[in-house]
């Protein structure tokens, strides 16, 4: 996946804890609410039985022992009657008989409780029995409505997910600002320059000081790494410098003696080795020393002027087929040499891969920009090749199997000098529609454009 669409689908931190936040408060909310519901009804319907009971009980001590059944009659009417103002419904049965009282409440056995459904409403009802006697009382509640509960569970919860996922991340914004604080130093580091003096911080996070000690020490580590290869490789070419240009010099004296042919063509190809030998090994100093000549990149340089000199250096039979579009000087600022060591193996590359066919450099000027591009008539790049293709002694598959000259350093080259002067090396889709009717490769290189300082008065 490329990084910019991982990028996108990627959440941030702060956006993660927010919503972890959001998701155990709901639950929170979700099984406090239901709990707080079960309580309730259970704290209701147990105070409702504690009445219903203490109304049997009081009924059974006002009913006279041992009457007869009309005197029991009337005294249980009476204590109907004195309910009825509580709304509490009263029925006493002497066996499977009714005394009197309200014949619809249910027949229960002595202590317990009952709840019946009704269509609108429920019953309670609760049994006390004493000397033969089975008193039962009942009251009418209005049933647990459920969807109401539940609509003012869901609407309780919501807010407190909003609320927790405001409060989460902000607290996690907070939590994260030493993380965002060593972001900011990591992005200081320069990548041909590392070192750990750009990551020095003071953390009040324990974790976060400690990983910032880490990666200082892997950046000190990698910051001693870089200058030893770069060392090394500069070392190396000055050492390989020497000897190749002493057998340059002594193939330059052989070719002017009177040899025969096959002799002839033997001290050319040989001569040609060096030159391609010796090529290397200025590619392969000026790829080590180019990160270094970065520092000092401040003269105002014209790329048309760069190209044109290049033009002017190559062999005719090269320079007839390369064809230069200068839409402005482009003016930037960095190294000339550096420079000129960019668009000469970007079009040497072009030439290279074009077999015999032409080149196209065009240098252009849009929105502060300066942009050189290289169009060749070769077999073009695979999507995947374009970015494995600055990568130092990369060669395609059909480049190894044509047999193209070349080490893979030139485009590596190219994109270590368009970084150190600040800007970016990229192939590009050839439009369909282009006027050249290309339908190569195409080498994009964006600098930025030069701007005089203002003169400030005294």
């Amino acid at each position: 996946m490329p990084p910019d669409e991982r990028r996108r689908r990627s959440k941030s931190l702060a956006a993660r804890v927010a919503i972890g936040t959001a998701i155990s408060a709901a639950l929170a909310a979700l099984v406090a609410a239901s709990l707080s519901l079960g309580l309730a009804n259970r704290l209701v319907l147990d105070e409702e039985d504690r009445r219903l009971k203490s109304a049997t009980a009081l009924v059974l001590r006002e009913l006279p022992p041992q009457s007869d059944e009309a005197a029991l009659k009337r005294a249980v009417d009476e204590e109907v009657d004195e309910f009825a103002s509580e709304s509490i419904r009263i029925a006493v049965r002497s066996g499977q008989s009714l005394v009197g009282g309200d014949a619809q409440l249910p027949i229960l056995r002595a202590g317990e409780c009952v709840s019946r459904a009704g269509a609108d409403a429920s019953l309670r009802a609760c049994a006390s029995a004493h000397g033969g006697l089975m008193v039962v009382a009942g009251a009418t509640r209005v049933p647990f409505d459920v969807t109401s509960a539940l609509v003012s569970c869901l609407a309780a919860t919501a807010v407190a997910i909003a609320l927790a996922f405001v409060a989460g991340q902000r607290a996690a914004r907070w939590a994260l600002i030493p993380l965002t604080r060593l972001r900011e130093s990591l992005g200081s580091v320069r990548a041909d320059h590392p070192k750990a003096d750009g990551l020095d911080g003071d953390d009040d996070c324990l974790e976060v000081a400690a990983l910032r000690d880490a990666l200082r020490s892997l950046v000190a580590r990698l910051g001693e790494a870089l200058v030893t290869a770069r060392r090394f490789s500069a070392d190396a070419a000055h050492e390989l410098k020497t000897p190749l240009t002493a057998i340059r010099a002594e193939l330059d004296l052989l070719a002017e003696e009177p040899l025969s042919t096959p002799h002839a063509e033997a001290v050319e190809k040989l001569r040609k080795r060096v030159l391609a030998l010796g090529r290397l090994v200025e590619r392969l100093l000026a790829l080590a020393t180019a990160s270094d000549r970065s520092r000092l990149l401040t003269d105002a340089v014209a790329l048309e002027d760069v190209t044109r000199d290049l033009l002017a250096r190559l062999p005719p039979e090269a320079r007839e087929r390369v064809k230069i579009e200068a839409r402005g000087p482009g003016m930037v600022v960095g190294d000339e040499v550096l420079l000129a060591a960019l668009v000469e193996n970007a079009v040497d590359n072009a030439l290279k891969f074009s077999g015999k066919g032409s080149v196209d450099v065009t240098v252009d000027e849009p929105e502060g920009r300066v942009v050189l591009e290289v169009t060749d008539d070769g077999p073009g790049l695979s999507r995947e090749d374009r970015e494995r293709a600055f990568l130092p002694f990369f060669r395609t598959p059909g480049s190894r199997a044509s047999d193209t000259s070349g080490h893979g350093i030139g485009l590596a080259l190219v994109a270590e000098i368009a970084t150190a002067h600040q800007g970016s090396a990229t192939f590009v889709d050839v439009p369909a529609t282009d006027p050249s009717g290309r339908r190569g490769a195409r080498l994009r290189i964006t600098l930025p454009a030069w701007s005089p300082r203002p003169v400030s008065s005294s």
